[in-house]
C-alpha cells in the first residue's frame, strides 16, 4: 500500500524481472486510478489486493498503518495458478489520519 498525501511520498517500487515497465496515472473525481504496461508480453496476469487494514495508535510513535498485500496469479486463460502472500506492512504514518469535525 502507498498513501498519497501533499508533500509526503512513501510508494516505493522494485522491478527484479528482465521487462520495461511503465506505470500509468489517473484522477477521476473520486479514485486514482493505475495502469501498469510492459516492454515485452509476459505469460502471466497478476492481481494484487490488500487484506487485514487496520491503524492503531502507538505511544511514543504516533499512527501506524498494518496491511497485508497479496497477488493471485492468472494464466493466460484467466484460471488462477497460485496466490500468495507478498508482504506484510507496518508503517508509520507522516499525517494525521483522523477526519476534523465541521467547523473546525
Amino acid at each position: 500500500g502507498a498513501t498519497c498525501y501533499y508533500n509526503y511520498i512513501d510508494l516505493q517500487i522494485k522491478n527484479e524481472t528482465e521487462h520495461t515497465f511503465q506505470l500509468q496515472l489517473r484522477l477521476t473525481d473520486t479514485h486514482l486510478v493505475g495502469e501498469w504496461r510492459q516492454s515485452s508480453p509476459i505469460l502471466h496476469t497478476y492481481r494484487v489486493y490488500e487484506t487485514r487494514h487496520w491503524i492503531t495508535h502507538e505511544y511514543g510513535t504516533g499512527y501506524v498503518r498494518h496491511n497485508e498485500i497479496s497477488r493471485i496469479t492468472l494464466n493466460p486463460g484467466g484460471e488462477q495458478v497460485s496466490e500468495e502472500l507478498v508482504t506484510v506492512n507496518r508503517a508509520v504514518m507522516m499525517y494525521e489520519p483522523l477526519l476534523s469535525e465541521a467547523g473546525t
